[in-house]
């Protein structure tokens, strides 16, 4: 079905739009101000990673990757890659920063 549009006199004539004008001062109420910020302390590691540790923390990301990535359809390759960056996480996060 096509509609067929006859003649303008449908539209509605519209006024004329003025331009905005620059905005030169609001006014704020209620303001308390901005304080200092407080010193930030970034957190440390509670404590060093031992070889015994980090074996245990790998075994319990092998054990929970292989539940959370088990029968989803990834490839075996894919899932030691997810596994191998994670560990990479973990022993980039054991790196002590010169200081």
């Amino acid at each position: 079905m096509i509609k067929k549009i006859d003649g303008s006199n449908k539209t509605k004539k519209s006024s004329s739009v003025e331009s905005a004008n620059e905005v030169k001062s609001t006014k704020v109420s209620g303001s308390t101000g901005v304080g200092k910020a407080e010193k930030s302390q970034f957190r440390g590691a509670t404590r060093e990673i031992t070889p015994d540790l980090k074996k245990q923390l790998f075994d319990i990301l092998e054990n929970e990757a292989d539940k959370l990535l088990g029968d989803e359809g990834i490839s075996d390759k894919r899932k030691n890659r997810v596994k191998n960056a994670l560990k990479m996480a973990i022993d980039a996060g054991n790196v002590e920063e010169d200081k």
